[in-house]
């Protein structure tokens, strides 16, 4: 029997095997759904986040942003983290905040949605 971590919002289903970090996703639910494809297993991941069309988690290795999904918005979240490492993430509808390692609060990705009510 494994543990699992859950994330499940907007359709997209993902769990994360706690001991060894490996995450499993998909996408709809019931027979002729398409998977959502997870980082590979070298990615392991300390803590996921979904949201509607992307995932992303906190390497485990370096607490850096790891994000992936079937559109665009999951790789720029990532590319806008860059190398900032995290202590926690959350994702919201086309962005991903969380607290860094020294206790600053990021949002990167759109806000084009105005979901959190303030610019970044």
């Amino acid at each position: 029997m494994y543990s699992v971590h859950f994330s499940s919002l907007q359709a997209t289903r993902c769990a994360r095997e706690v001991n060894s970090g490996i995450v499993k996703c998909r996408r709809g639910v019931g027979r002729g759904k398409s998977s959502f494809p997870p980082p590979g297993a070298a990615s392991k991941l300390g803590k996921i986040t979904s949201w509607s069309g992307f995932t992303c988690g906190m390497l485990m290795n370096n607490s850096r942003v790891h994000c992936w999904g079937n559109s665009d918005v999951g790789t720029e979240i990532e590319r806008q983290f860059g190398n900032l490492t995290m202590l926690n993430l959350v994702a919201g509808e086309s962005h991903a905040c969380g607290l860094t390692r020294s206790g600053d609060l990021v949002c990167k990705g759109s806000n084009g949605f105005r979901t959190i009510g303030w610019s970044f």
